[in-house]
């Protein structure tokens, strides 16, 4: 069955938040032919190609919203294949970025502009692939989900919005609405199945997933307040 709507306890400092940027996780790989260090001219080095390319995809001019803000681009490593290579050229080079999406975008847009850059750019012996890596459960189950996260975000007006604000209201608080600059769950309840979402927990977000993270009492019992009238309103 599914639900009627859900709600996301990341931090959020007890305000509501609409919506948050997708992800996507994108292997650019460089194909080159090794050689000896000593006689480079031997060989085609990919790192060239993916120095090249990582500043033409500097330049890349990309969509922006406004509810969610900006869509971004960010490499977030390196690695050549194999690894380390000493005194070789690599076989490959491949750079991993991370794309923050927006609520229209699909997985073949973010890839066909990237693509098409590079292209213009000059660069050709190349794949583009999504991340995949393998997840494996405490129970033994595996799996190769595909690290695409879609955006999503609601209208101010929807009932599960407004019924926040008057939850947070009641507490004496005054609500505010706005959006996350990080990915959730919510990827897959309002990005995939289009449930009702909305985000509203205790804590900064400046604070999530860092080694000193920590949730003040009052935020804490102020969340407890706020999701029983939150509760009992929707119901």
């Amino acid at each position: 069955m599914q639900p009627a709507a859900v709600v996301i306890c990341e931090p959020s400092k007890l305000q509501v938040r609409r919506g948050q940027k997708g992800r996507l996780e994108i292997l650019l790989t460089f194909h080159g032919k090794p050689a000896h260090a000593a006689t480079p001219h031997l060989g085609v080095n990919p790192l060239h190609a993916a120095a090249h390319a990582l500043t033409a995809l500097e330049g890349l001019r990309l969509p922006t919203d406004p509810v969610l803000g900006p869509a971004l681009l960010v490499p977030t490593d390196i690695v050549s294949s194999p690894y380390p290579s000493i005194s070789m050229i690599p076989t490959s080079a491949t750079i991993r970025f991370d794309r923050r999406t927006l609520d229209w975008e699909t997985r073949e847009d973010v890839l066909g502009e990237i693509d098409a850059c590079l292209h213009v750019a000059g660069l050709r012996d190349f794949t583009l692939a999504v991340s995949d890596d393998e997840v494996r459960t405490f129970t033994g189950e595996s799996a190769r989900p595909a690290r695409w996260l879609p955006a999503w975000h609601q209208p101010d007006n929807t009932p599960l919005v407004q019924a926040a604000v008057q939850a947070i209201a009641q507490t004496g608080r005054s609500p505010q609405v706005g959006t996350w600059a990080f990915c959730t769950n919510g990827s897959e309840s309002a990005g995939r199945r289009q449930i009702p979402t909305i985000g509203l927990g205790p804590g900064c977000e400046e604070d999530a997933h860092t080694i000193d993270e920590s949730i003040a009492l009052e935020q804490l019992h102020g969340a407890r307040e706020i999701y029983r009238n939150l509760v009992l309103a929707m119901a």
